[in-house]
C-alpha cells in the first residue's frame, strides 16, 4: 500500500508530464490489485493496493493543486509524501503516505489559494498493525484495508493530522 500510494502521488504531482499510467498486470503479481484462486473454489481477494487505488480515485479528473512539504528522512527517503487536487465541487483532496515503518508523523497543512470557506475535514486510511500487515493470501485475514480516518482536525485554513506509521491517508477538505 505504501509503495502504491507513493507512486500514485508521484504521478499526480507530475501530471503535466505523466499523461497516462496503467496497471500492467492487475491480478496475481507483486503489487497486484487482486489475487485469484481457481482450485475448485474460484475465490478472489482485494489487496491493500486495490484499496489505495480506490481511495486515491478522487484525483482522477480533478485539478492538481501544487503542494510543498518539509519533513524528516528515514534512510535518505522522505518520511512523508503527498499530493493534492481540487475536484469540480471545490473539494480539496490530499493524499499522504507515511513511509516510516514504526513512527507516526504529525503533519500541519496550510491551505492557501484553495477555495474557501473550509467547513470540515474527513478522511480514509489504508493501514495495518505492522508494516507486513498487507500480506494477503487466502489463508490470512485482511488486516490492511480501507477504513475511516478520524485523525485530522480543521481550524480555519489549517489541517492538523497524525499520520500513522506505514499508512496511506486521503483527506477531503
Amino acid at each position: 500500500a505504501v509503495i502504491a500510494g507513493t507512486n500514485l502521488n508521484i504521478f499526480n504531482n507530475y501530471c503535466k508530464r505523466v499523461k497516462m499510467a496503467l496497471v500492467a498486470q492487475p491480478v496475481n503479481v507483486i503489487q497486484s490489485l487482486m489475487l485469484t484462486e481457481n482450485g475448485g473454489q474460484n475465490r478472489m481477494r482485494k489487496t491493500p493496493v486495490f484499496w489505495v487505488f480506490k481511495m486515491l480515485k478522487p484525483h482522477h479528473e480533478a485539478k492538481m493543486a501544487p503542494s510543498t512539504m518539509q519533513c524528516a528522512t528515514n534512510q535518505q527517503i522522505p518520511v512523508l509524501n503527498a499530493s493534492a487536487s481540487i475536484d469540480s465541487k471545490n473539494v480539496v483532496h490530499i493524499s499522504i503516505v507515511n513511509t516510516h515503518d514504526n513512527q507516526d508523523q504529525n503533519l500541519t497543512i496550510n491551505l492557501t489559494g484553495a477555495p474557501e470557506p473550509f467547513v470540515k475535514v474527513t478522511g480514509e486510511i489504508v493501514n495495518g498493525a505492522t508494516i507486513n500487515s498487507g500480506i494477503t493470501s487466502f489463508t490470512s485475514t485482511d488486516t490492511a484495508y480501507l477504513k475511516e480516518y478520524t485523525g485530522a482536525t480543521l481550524s480555519g485554513s489549517t489541517v492538523n493530522a497524525k499520520i500513522p506509521a506505514h499508512s496511506v491517508v486521503m483527506l477531503r477538505v
